[in-house]
């Protein structure tokens, strides 16, 4: 439930490695406090890049997805007409 969420804190961690405190407090690791420590404060930045990077990606493959119905719209023969009418010859 809810009292495994203080895991997920770099603060229980730091209160685990405070003499005294470390043996009062329940479900302090044994060993690697210090690992556990960098982990938990890393876990959201490193959610948010990957979140950056996923958001990044989808727009991107939108961005092709686009840019191909435009390219196949233009191949159209009223495209061509209309170029011609707005533009002249010089289009």
């Amino acid at each position: 439930g809810l009292k495994n969420l203080r895991y997920f804190f770099a603060r229980f961690y730091l209160w685990c490695m405070v003499p005294g405190y470390g043996e009062l407090m329940e479900g302090c690791p044994e060993s690697n406090n210090m690992l556990y420590l960098i982990l938990a404060s890393l876990t959201v930045p490193i959610l948010f890049v990957c979140y950056k990077g996923a958001k990044a990606v989808y727009n991107k493959a939108k961005g092709a997805q686009a840019m191909t119905s435009r390219r196949e719209s233009m191949k159209t023969y009223e495209f061509a007409e209309l170029q011609l009418e707005l533009f002249g010859q010089k289009a």
